[in-house]
Parts: C-alpha cells; sequence; structure tokens
C-alpha cells in the first residue's frame, strides 16, 4: 500500500517513474535509543527518520535530559522552512487571492 500512496502523493510528472513494487523494510533492532519518559516518542522517531534519510548512522546523544532542547530546536527548524513569499505555507488560503476576497466573497 506504501507505494501506492507515495506515488499517489508525487508529482504527476513524477508518477510514471515510480514503482508501485512490493519492497522490503529493515528494522535495526540495536542501537536505537530508547526513551524512559512519556510522551518524547515522536521527537526520537523524527530525529530517527531524519538521520536515515540523510544517510547518517543515529549517534545524536538525544536523552531525556536534552529532549526539551532538540524538541524546540526542530520547531525552530520547522518554522524556518514554512514561509514562503511572506505567507505561510500551512495558511489554508491560496497565494494568489487575497484574504479580504476569500473571507467576502459577495
Amino acid at each position: 500500500m506504501l507505494p501506492h500512496l507515495l506515488r499517489a502523493s508525487a508529482p504527476p510528472s513524477e508518477r510514471p517513474k515510480m514503482s508501485v513494487e512490493q519492497y522490503k523494510i529493515r528494522r535495526p533492532r540495536q542501537g536505537i535509543p530508547q526513551m524512559l519518559k512519556t510522551g518524547d516518542c515522536g521527537i526520537y522517531a523524527i530525529k530517527f527518520v531524519e538521520c536515515h534519510a540523510l544517510g547518517s548512522e543515529f549517534r545524536t546523544p538525544i536523552s531525556d535530559e536534552n529532549i526539551k532542547m532538540v524538541r524546540e530546536k526542530l520547531a525552530a527548524e520547522i518554522f524556518e522552512e514554512t514561509e514562503q513569499d511572506g505567507r505561510l505555507v500551512s495558511n489554508p488560503l491560496p497565494f494568489q487571492s487575497s484574504d479580504r476576497e476569500l473571507l467576502y466573497p459577495y
């Protein structure tokens, strides 16, 4: 199912090049840091996926002691990536229309 989802979300020009064949998933069983406190597993998971996507080993010294700083740094990085043309990408209003036109169409 995942190959089909990836293909469906790809730009139309890229879809013909993408395979929907099944592929194997390897899951490392050692060397993955474990959190002790609840609620921070998402930060661990995001940083692990980030390292994997960049092809580097997950040697980041993430621990329960510094997870707050890692969370804040990640939030700042995400915030920096969301601005486009002076507007936030997460803004539900289209870039080409003014807010007034959409809020008061009549």
